[in-house]
């Protein structure tokens, strides 16, 4: 990031502290996410969607003794789980898919509900990054928009649990693999702070249930012009590991489910 984008985005974020999230969006959603051409064999391989909500009912609900007070505390309480709305999701574009695995999405969907395609959205698949805007005009704080991000990852994380339990013969995705596919990040953001999160989540012991866990991993203030660049690099480094590991990880549960649905025919 330059230092003419760091003063830009300092003063960008002056100017919209009294407006809504909407109008805080499109004016600093370009300068905190630069918009590098990423390609695949001349498709671009990134998809952005903006405004995007999950089915309902798509939050899962763990029973087992919580390990993260404040997530599960959201997360448990909730006697039907809402339906979370993102601003803006990034995920894998669909044309960057083969024709044949772009089918085998389309089957996931159709077999198990909406899971490569969670938004319904069919140019973003497999979202593996979100962002949860907030407004101090509306009364939003980064507390409100970090239960909204936790919401929101444990809904992603809760499709590929879901994608995984219903594949044969996972036992020959690696611990990395695994690993891969049960991680997804979010960014937050106010008009003083952007925060970045990591998503993951782990087995209940003696349940069949999982625990959604959520830990900051940077925290950057927009008057702090000089951090700006480090937290640029996080998040393309995020989805450079998105479009780069996570994606062969899911290319390989897409492969188990072809040969599942070969199978089965």
């Amino acid at each position: 990031m330059t230092e003419a984008k760091a003063k830009a985005l300092v003063n960008v974020s002056r100017k919209v502290s009294d407006r809504n999230a909407a109008d805080s969006i499109q004016a600093l959603l370009p300068l905190i996410f630069a918009e590098p051409e990423y390609f695949e064999q001349g498709k671009p391989s990134l998809e952005r969607s903006i405004k995007v909500c999950f089915e309902p009912g798509c939050i899962p609900k763990p029973k087992g003794p919580p390990d993260n007070p404040r997530l599960q505390a959201l997360l448990a309480s909730l006697e039907a789980p809402p339906t979370p709305h993102l601003d803006v999701a990034f995920g894998i574009e669909n044309s960057s898919w083969s024709a044949l695995e772009a089918f085998i999405n389309d089957e996931i969907n159709e077999l198990y509900g909406r899971l490569a395609h969670p938004f319904g959205v069919i140019a973003t698949s497999y979202p593996f990054l979100i962002t949860q805007w907030t407004s101090q005009a509306a009364g939003g704080n980064q507390f409100q928009a970090a239960n909204q991000a936790a919401s929101g990852g444990a809904a992603l994380l809760g499709n590929m649990q879901k994608l995984l339990a219903a594949t044969a013969d996972t036992c020959s995705l690696t611990q990395e693999d695994r690993t891969h596919l049960n991680t997804v990040f979010s960014v937050t953001t106010d008009s003083e702070s952007v925060h970045i999160y990591v998503h993951w989540s782990e087995p209940i012991p003696g349940t069949s249930d999982r625990s959604y866990e959520m830990s900051i991993v940077k925290r950057v203030m927009l008057d702090c012009p000089d951090m700006f660049p480090a937290m640029q690099r996080m998040v393309n480094n995020i989805i450079d590991w998105g479009l780069l590991e996570r994606r062969a990880a899911i290319k390989k549960v897409i492969a188990l489910q072809m040969a599942q649905i070969d199978r089965s025919s």
